[in-house]
């Protein structure tokens, strides 16, 4: 395995975090725990390599540098173990190496007496939760290759990236005054096919999500 350098600025990751002390501690220390960091550099490697196709044959060192995270379901420990049981909760990290910096996104699930489970988000700065992920991915991203797609024999599209271009903020959507719609831009890869768009999320009373491809009407 390459050298890891990994750089966890502990001050300021973990400010925010909402649990008593000695919960919060525990969570520190998993974050900053050899296994956690490895199966970030593990995941983050098997995207460059497999997913992406990018440093493929990178030789220096990698550096993992945390994001931010959300609990989706809050973490719990056993008395005397570093590591999770209980938990759901995604990760987001900064990964660089050869001069440059990618960001990816885990989905993290404790598994009592196996350790923790990580799975592969879309990379980038999405603000998408992992439930309307799937929705988005099959309704408007499947939807928009269909529509932009040369080639029609391809049956390999990827989400290489993702950027916030409008923040959550006030925003009149036709008639009416939406708190907490934004915009983000998403790069597709469709076989050898570099495939671009827009998608507008709107928040509802009940804490779910819709969404429509195309930019958010200001």
């Amino acid at each position: 395995m390459r050298i890891i350098n990994t750089l966890f600025i502990t001050t300021l990751l973990f400010l925010s975090i909402n649990a008593h002390s000695s919960e919060a501690d525990k969570i520190s220390k998993y974050f900053q725990s050899r296994e956690f960091q490895k199966q970030l550099f593990e995941l983050g490697v098997y995207w460059d390599r497999n997913i992406l196709n990018i440093q493929t044959d990178c030789k220096s060192q990698y550096h993992l540098l945390p994001v931010s995270y959300s609990f989706i379901k809050p973490l719990k420990f056993e008395t005397d173990s570093i590591h999770p049981s209980e938990g759901i909760f995604t990760f987001r990290y900064e990964f660089k190496r050869c001069n440059e910096i990618i960001t990816y996104n885990a989905l993290v699930s404790a598994q009592a007496g196996k350790g923790v489970k990580l799975s592969a988000l879309v990379p980038g700065t999405t603000r998408v939760s992992p439930q309307l992920l799937k929705d988005l991915y099959i309704g408007g991203v499947s939807g928009m290759v269909a529509t932009k797609r040369k080639n029609q024999e391809c049956q390999k599209t990827t989400v290489t990236d993702t950027k916030v271009t409008l923040d959550p903020t006030a925003t009149m959507s036709g008639k009416n005054n939406t708190n907490g719609m934004w915009e983000e831009f998403w790069t597709v890869k469709h076989c050898a096919e570099t495939i671009e768009m827009s998608f507008c999320f709107i928040p509802d009373a009940n804490g779910g999500t819709s969404w429509s491809s195309g930019k958010c009407v200001k």
